[in-house]
């Protein structure tokens, strides 16, 4: 479990330098200064093994680059701390419920696998992104609402056939 807890601390330390870097590049001294402590508290809370605390942190840690969208920051720099911090929450919970459960081998390779599916669908998310922010273009807000619908769907559909490998017909 130890790949986990590494891939957890790596990731709060991403999110955290992403998005303090988008506040700082404007200037946003508060914004800065949040998104660390923040972070920091993230940090400290799992030490402390509050089970309840890793979707609180994230919640806030999304209104954080909320803000940080309505104030104009780069929003590559804030999805890409978004996306760390999704893959922290992610494993800070994947972390709580198998650190204590029987089994190493099996747990090493169901940890593994963990990683790899994660790891491939942030590398999904992220291709879309920085698609959709290098293209140029005008749309009507129903059409873009479909192909936020239809990607929202794909990358379901994704997440569920990395859990369930087994053939569909």
């Amino acid at each position: 479990m130890k790949t986990t807890y590494y891939f957890w601390i790596g990731n709060l330390i991403l999110a955290a330098i992403f998005t303090a870097y988008a506040y700082w590049e404007q200037s946003t001294w508060f914004g800065m200064a949040f998104t660390l402590v923040w972070m920091i508290l993230w940090g400290l809370s799992q030490l402390l093994d509050n089970s309840y605390s890793p979707g609180i942190f994230f919640f806030v840690f999304m209104g954080v680059c909320l803000v940080g969208i309505f104030l104009g920051l780069h929003s590559v720099f804030l999805f890409l701390g978004v996306t760390a911090a999704l893959n922290a929450w992610d494993s800070d919970r994947f972390y709580r419920r198998w650190k204590d459960a029987l089994g190493r081998e099996a747990n090493n390779n169901l940890e593994r696998r963990h990683i790899f599916r994660l790891l491939l669908v942030d590398g999904v998310a992220i291709g879309v992104a920085i698609l959709g922010l290098t293209i140029k273009t005008q749309l009507s807000f129903g059409l873009m609402l479909l192909v936020v619908v239809i990607a929202v769907m794909s990358l379901s559909q994704l997440v569920r056939l990395l859990r369930n490998p087994g053939s569909r017909a």
